[in-house]
């Protein structure tokens, strides 16, 4: 891990991504000390490691703020998917590295909005997944819970990022199966392949 840079002081926001601002910074590298996000010239890179899982309640999410988050794949192959993404004004354009085990390279940088909202209206393959995710706090952890719209509709999703992959980590009571080697709950594979299409199969 590389060491904060002393100008950098808070480069990451509440969901663990590049503040607003941070252009003049290009020329330094730096990293969260907490989660092993490395930042250089302007990209956030790390080791991702995340698991999944289906939920068996949805009832806390009452009353709780989400953002809604729209993202297409701009590329799909066996070894990366490059993925657009916007949400709350801000967009960002993510290249992830094949899944062994929980885990995989990730590369993200914050692009301008207009050029995102260009890539999903016209240039991303497959539908575009509308989502709105909410960021819950339980012991000590952020879960992300994904419930998802139009054609994933009914489809209900909560990841965790760990720092290992042996990590422990508390259960909430709400979550359900996990589904972190599934592919069909790959958010790639859900533009073509949706989850109302599953019929029987779904879990």
């Amino acid at each position: 891990m590389l060491r904060l840079c002393g100008m950098c002081p808070d480069i990451l926001d509440s969901s663990g991504r590049p503040r607003k601002g941070m252009a003049e910074h290009a020329t330094h590298q730096y990293a969260s000390a907490y989660d092993g996000r490395v930042c250089i010239d302007g990209a956030t890179t790390m080791r991702e490691i995340e698991r999944k899982f289906l939920l068996n309640d949805t009832a806390f999410l009452t009353g709780l703020r989400g953002e809604r988050l729209a993202q297409g794949y701009l590329a799909t192959t066996a070894r990366a998917t490059v993925r657009v993404r916007t949400g709350d004004g801000r967009a960002w354009l993510t290249v992830k590295g094949r899944t062994e085990g929980f885990s995989r390279h990730e590369l993200e940088y914050e692009i301008p909005l207009a050029h995102a909202e260009l890539c999903l209206a016209e240039l991303c393959t497959g539908a575009v997944i509308d989502k709105t995710r909410f960021r819950v706090p339980y012991a000590g952890k952020v879960w992300e819970v994904d419930v998802f719209h139009g054609d994933n509709d009914g489809l209900v999703v909560a990841e965790i990022e760990l720092l290992r992959e042996d990590e422990p980590f508390e259960c909430p009571p709400w979550l359900g199966a996990e589904v972190s080697g599934d592919p069909r709950y790959y958010n790639a594979n859900l533009v073509t392949h949706p989850y109302r299409s599953w019929g029987a199969r779904r879990a």
